[in-house]
Order: structure tokens, then sequence, then C-alpha cells
């Protein structure tokens, strides 16, 4: 009998990223149920790959911090420990799905003679390619999520198709109490929750307030449904506070934990959301998905399956893209999707919600 593999990823950041790289753990726990899979990961994003449950250990790293406090004494000792921990297990294979000059100075200390990653006509950051001793091209144009698991498939030399599946994060005893008391706020109306994810770290991913406003009204006025909004910061707040001064029965929530949200979105009928990580995190779940995308792509960053659907806003100045606008942080109008109809919103949004 062949002895458990072993396995360990390196995905440092974003919590979106991270979330985009899930179905990975998923395919190599089909492929092996015995194996042991660990992670490599910013603090940043620590509790959100802690709380998967088919991670057997995470490796946290703090380079945010450690740049901030060059020479501090403690920082270094810290690198030293982490150092200690990078080499202290030897892996079957290292896969560096990150693909940067940082997951490759990691890539480079893990102990295994095989480290796969990207090739070099598909890494943005070239240095990354002299980690690795095993490497793949990987399309751009694919949905994110397909580009990670191409990567393994293509080591594994396995044809097959394979469809992601929902996981559940752990909770700590905390959030389940949270969670308790959100959920009650909206469990005792029998009319739809919609949670409606508005805000995104980026303007240009936003529609405009009042095409927002717009679209919602004419969602709650054909369906009778209560929203839930989730904000994440003072400004988002206090959007949600006025959208909830408009829609009867409607709250807001903010401040919680990934695996919490996670949870929360398990328990409403739907999700309308920017492109952002809550998006990414229903992708995770059976819930369905109502997205609206401009200076990203839909082809790459929409949840898969029939129940996620999508609306990608068009550039009036013909820029054309693969993932990401060039302007998406410069753009003076975001027209893209600040130029969206919320008529025509609320068309496709009737459609969606009649199939799912």
């Amino acid at each position: 009998m062949n002895p458990a593999k072993n396995f360990v990823i390196v995905k440092t950041s974003s919590i979106g990223d991270i979330i985009h790289a899930f179905p990975t753990l998923e395919y190599l726990k089909e492929k092996f149920p015995d194996c042991s899979i660990d992670w490599v990961v910013e603090r940043s994003c620590y509790a959100l790959v802690k709380s998967h449950p088919l991670v057997r250990d995470v490796i946290c790293i703090d380079t945010r911090k450690w740049k901030k406090h060059i020479f501090s004494r403690s920082t270094w000792k810290e690198i030293k420990d982490v150092f200690s921990v990078l080499r202290a297990s030897r892996y079957d294979v290292v896969f560096d799905l990150q693909g940067n000059i940082k997951s490759a100075f990691v890539t480079a200390l893990l102990r295994s003679s095989q480290k796969v990653g990207f090739s070099l006509s598909s890494l943005r950051e070239k240095p990354n390619f002299l980690a690795t001793n095993i490497r793949y091209s990987v399309s751009f144009q694919k949905n994110v999520r397909s580009r990670h698991l191409d990567l393994m498939k293509k080591f594994f030399r396995d044809e097959k198709c394979y469809a992601s599946q929902e996981v559940v994060l752990s909770l700590e005893n905390e959030d389940k109490a949270r969670l308790q008391q959100i959920s009650d706020g909206f469990s005792s109306d029998p009319a739809p929750t919609i949670l409606v994810a508005f805000g995104s770290k980026w303007e240009n991913k936003r529609l405009s307030k009042e095409t927002l406003k717009a679209f919602l009204q004419k969602v709650y006025d054909i369906h009778n449904v209560k929203f839930l909004f989730v904000w994440a910061s003072e400004e988002e707040r206090n959007v949600a506070q006025e959208l909830c001064s408009i829609f009867p029965k409607s709250d807001s929530f903010g401040k919680v934990s990934l695996p919490l949200l996670q949870a929360l979105i398990y328990q409403v009928d739907a999700v309308i959301a920017m492109d952002s990580a809550l998006l990414h995190l229903c992708g995770t779940t059976t819930t369905p998905s109502f997205s609206i995308f401009g200076p990203s792509s839909l082809q790459v960053y929409k949840p898969e399956g029939s129940n996620h659907v999508g609306v990608q806003g068009l550039c009036p100045y013909n820029r054309v893209f693969v993932s990401h606008c060039p302007l998406l942080r410069t753009c003076p109008t975001g027209a893209c999707i600040k130029n969206l109809s919320p008529d025509d919103l609320a068309s496709q949004f009737l459609a969606f919600w009649h199939q799912k």
C-alpha cells in the first residue's frame, strides 16, 4: 500500500484569491482521501484558511509586519522561526498557486523534490519561475477557479472533468452565538431573504447609490422580499442604514468573520453582490447569486454553476481586457458599471429569480 500523500499549497493572499483556490483542496482529497494538506498564508488571511475543514496545518507568514519593523530584533526572530517551520516537514508535492516573488521565497524554502508552479507565459512576476521545477501553462481567460485546478490536473495527468463542491467553514463558538442573533432577526418573517453586498474595495466596482436604490426598489416591488445588507466600512454602514430606512423588514450587519458570513449566506434565499470577496464566498455554498461586474471580467471571476448569474457592464471607451481593466483604480467615471440601467438589472434579476 502506498503511503498517504503529504501536500502543501502556497497561496498567501488575498482573501478572494484564497477562496478561488479552495476547490483544489476538495480535488486533492477526492483524489487522495488519506492525504494531508498544509497551507502557507499571510497573517491577514490565516483565520479564513484555518476554518477550512480539509486543511491540516496553516503556516503563517506576516510580510507586512516584517517590512514595517524590518530592523526589529523580534522581527528577525519571528522570520527565523517561520523559516524553521517551513523547513521542518518534507512534502510529496508543493503547489505554488500564488506565482509571485514572495511565494517564490516560500516555495524555495519548502522541502520537496516536486515543486509545481506556472510557466513563464502564465506568470506576471517572472522570478517565481526560479522556485519551481515542474511548470505548466494555464489560460488567463478561464475562470480563476478552473485555472488553479488545471495546474493540479496537468500535474496528475488527469483529464476527467471535476466540479467543485460546496464547503462548510468551521465556526468559533462566539460566531455561532452571533449567527443565531442575526438569523433570528430575519427568519421569523416568511418572505424570501436576499443578502445584498453592495460594497467593494474599489469605487469603480460599485453601482452608483441612485442606481442601487432604483434597482432594489424594483426587486422589492415585484417580489416583496426582505433585504439583509452587509457592510465593511463606516461609509458602507451609513449606506446600509439608509437602505434599511427605505425597505421595510430589512436589516444590516457588518464586522463579522468570513466563516460566519458564509454561514449566513447558506441561510438566505439568494445573494446580490458586486465583484467582491462575499461573492466569491457565496460560490463555496449552495446559495444562488446575481452578480454585477464592471471593470473586471464576469467570465473570469463569477462563481461557476448555473445557479450563479451575472451582468457585465460595457466600457463606453472600448477598453478591452482579459481579467481586470487597466483603469480599474483610475478611471474618472467608472462608466462601465455606473451607467448600468436599473430597469435592465431588474429585468435580468427577474429572469434569474424565476430560474433559481
